[in-house]
């Protein structure tokens, strides 16, 4: 899977979404699979909002996946908050001083950095912007979030996009489009026969996307059935209503190693999400996990995914058609399906998407000064 025979040919510059530690999902998996490949990576973190790290830290993972930390003066929430210039100027500064040693190339996920990718624009840096959600559809994003994704749009050369209702509505000339779905980090998980007893589990976010009204009522409807739910959730409501559900098991944020063992112990998954502009737009990553654990998925119509049929995935557009899939899915599952779901899972590795973008990064013609500093 990780070829590091070849020679390195690019150095990337990888501004992400999320934090290399925090739950690990497209950014962290996608700069995983472009490290393994002829791409050295360097992963420039500003999220960090304590005091007491140093101004810049870096940590290699290997010699081809670089963690870069820079430490932003006024502890901003760069989510809630635009960069304002002192903030710009100290991580060009910063990546000014590198850019010779590690950039051929940008890639960007989110609008948080649209004034930094402005100043490398300038000086001549390809970008590439890398769409992985409808930003706009989080309650905690800075009012400046959709003029700094236009901003991006208009600076970069090409765009990848991770479900198609993520493409760019307005295209420009010249620029290369992209889809470049979500995928599962195979070797990470195994197929376990399922448990005796159903038990339907989530693993993943929860917010004001996550349906649990329905769930509440798949739970008193099936008291047999037993619902294991893990991830964040800071909604002091819908933590009240797991709490007051005898069936339903709370296990709160669990770390990403624990994340197979999680499938193994689940008959299948459940992906309770309500239908808007969010989330259709979302090409769920636990979905392709769930395969390649060879788990049946169940999950609402959501336009990302309608091209998967049973035996991978189990669609409703109901509470009484959500129980019907869920036990269509108990009811079909077998050793011929779990292994055909691993296969699957394998033909949509990070690795496949990860090619997809160094096709991109292959196409960006030559500068004169590809390093040039902001």
């Amino acid at each position: 899977m990780h070829d590091l025979t070849g020679a390195v040919r690019r150095e990337l510059l990888y501004l992400p979404a999320l934090p290399m530690d925090f739950r690990w999902q497209r950014p962290q998996q996608l700069a995983a699979a472009l490290a393994a490949g002829p791409t050295r990576v360097h992963y420039v973190e500003i999220f960090d909002r304590s005091f007491c790290q140093p101004l810049v830290r870096g940590r290699w993972y290997g010699d081809r996946l670089c963690r870069l930390r820079i430490r932003l003066p006024g502890r901003p929430n760069v989510y809630r908050t635009r960069l304002d210039d002192a903030q710009v100027a100290r991580v060009c500064d910063v990546l000014g001083e590198l850019s010779s040693n590690i950039t051929d190339v940008i890639l960007v996920q989110h609008p948080l950095w649209a004034s930094v990718c402005r100043r490398f624009a300038d000086s001549g840096v390809p970008i590439i912007y890398d769409r992985i959600d409808l930003h706009s559809g989080f309650n905690d994003m800075a009012p400046s979030s959709e003029k700094d994704e236009q901003l991006l749009f208009s600076l970069a050369s090409a765009v990848s996009f991770s479900a198609p209702l993520l493409r760019p509505v307005k295209e420009i000339s010249g620029q290369r489009l992209v889809h470049v779905p979500n995928a599962a980090a195979c070797s990470r998980f195994s197929v376990a026969p399922p448990p005796p007893d159903p038990i339907v589990g989530y693993v993943g976010a929860i917010d004001h996307w996550f349906d649990v009204e329905l769930l509440a009522w798949l739970s008193r409807r099936r008291p047999d059935w037993k619902f294991r739910i893990a991830g964040m959730c800071a909604d002091r409501r819908i933590r009240q209503i797991f709490n007051a559900l005898p069936n339903v098991d709370f296990l709160g944020e669990i770390p990403y190693k624990r994340v197979p063992h999680f499938f193994a112990g689940s008959s299948l998954l459940l992906i309770p999400f309500r239908r808007g502009e969010l989330v259709d737009r979302v090409d769920p990553v636990k979905m392709y996990e769930a395969w390649a654990a060879g788990r049946a998925v169940v999950a609402p119509e959501i336009p990302s995914i309608t091209m998967w049929k049973r035996p991978l995935l189990y669609r409703y557009d109901s509470r009484k058609s959500a129980e019907q899939r869920i036990l269509e899915a108990l009811a079909e599952d077998s050793t011929e399906f779990r292994n055909w779901r691993v296969d699957v899972a394998t033909d949509n590795s990070w690795r496949s998407r990860a090619q997809m973008i160094e096709a991109l990064l292959d196409a960006i013609p030559p500068e004169s000064d590809p390093a040039g500093a902001p």
